[in-house]
């Protein structure tokens, strides 16, 4: 993907824009490194908006006490994280879809009710497509998504809200009553060791919840404002998590219902 395409596509700027902005912050290089470790911008992609080779914008944040090594691109074809994951297991392919619902359950309207939470930034980053567009082609693959079931997609922030959105909606109304009281059942009896993260326990809680998710509800028993509310809240509290380590899944909010 060509660096004015990714800029544009993750930030919404021109490539003069960008310059403009990092030669405005050049005295604080801190701020710019940790931006570009944030949004996965790599010292090729700061050489071609600064017009400085890639190791000299590596030489200029090592001076700073940083590693600038860091900001080097993953090699072509390097095994990324999937973007389909719930605590560690695959979210199966019956569960995923893009978001084409209207109302309180569209994106516009959970993004704009998550940012109003954590603003434009950390939102953008933690939906940030870098991380799974491993060939660096502004292409998601079905391997770099972690399924089949959307074929390939734009390596940008909408592809990845709507694929988080549509899927995390679709889980939800699968569930009927009689899972919603299994798994709170379960939940409550082993209460201790989901909150120690137990890896056992969250194993078998997963697998439960991906079952019951897999098959329709013969009643859905959520309404489209408790799956909003379900969603908002508990997206806001990740993102901040997501967007700066990249240490959890969003579809962890599963976890949080």
């Amino acid at each position: 993907m060509a660096t004015s395409d990714f800029i544009a596509a993750n930030f919404g700027v021109s490539m003069a824009q960008a310059r403009d902005f990092i030669m405005s912050h050049v005295t604080d290089p801190g701020y710019i490194y940790n931006l570009a470790t944030q949004y996965h911008v790599t010292s090729d992609m700061l050489g071609e908006i600064t017009g400085y080779a890639s190791t000299q914008v590596e030489g200029f944040f090592t001076a700073y006490g940083m590693d600038g090594t860091a900001l080097r691109p993953a090699p072509t074809g390097t095994t990324g994280a999937h973007l389909l994951v719930l605590d560690g297991s695959s979210i199966p392919d019956v569960i995923v879809k893009l978001d084409t619902y209207g109302g309180e359950l569209s994106t516009a309207s959970l993004h704009a009710a998550i940012v109003a939470r954590t603003g434009q930034a950390a939102y953008d980053a933690a939906f940030s497509a870098a991380p799974y567009d491993t060939d660096h082609n502004g292409v998601l693959s079905a391997s770099e998504l972690g399924t089949s079931a959307l074929g390939t997609l734009p390596a940008t922030v909408a592809t990845i809200e709507s694929i988080f959105f549509g899927t995390v909606i679709n889980a939800f109304k699968s569930l009927d009553q009689s899972e919603l009281t299994s798994l709170g059942s379960f939940a409550e009896t082993n209460a201790a060791a989901i909150g120690a993260g137990d890896p056992g326990t969250m194993q078998q809680l997963v697998s439960m919840m991906l079952a019951a998710m897999s098959t329709p509800a013969a009643t859905p028993v959520l309404s489209d404002a408790m799956i909003a509310q379900a969603i908002v809240e508990p997206a806001a509290a990740l993102i901040g998590t997501v967007g700066s380590a990249g240490s959890e899944s969003l579809f962890d909010v599963l976890l949080s219902f």
